[in-house]
């Protein structure tokens, strides 16, 4: 699961999206 391919189902803006991104390794882990 690619967080890129997360983003257009979260109606997060999109500096939001970049934070997520800096902590990317976190979501990568618990996938």
């Amino acid at each position: 699961l690619r967080l890129d391919e997360l983003i257009p189902f979260f109606p997060f803006p999109l500096s939001l999206h970049l934070e997520i991104n800096h902590h990317s390794h976190f979501f990568y882990r618990r996938s």
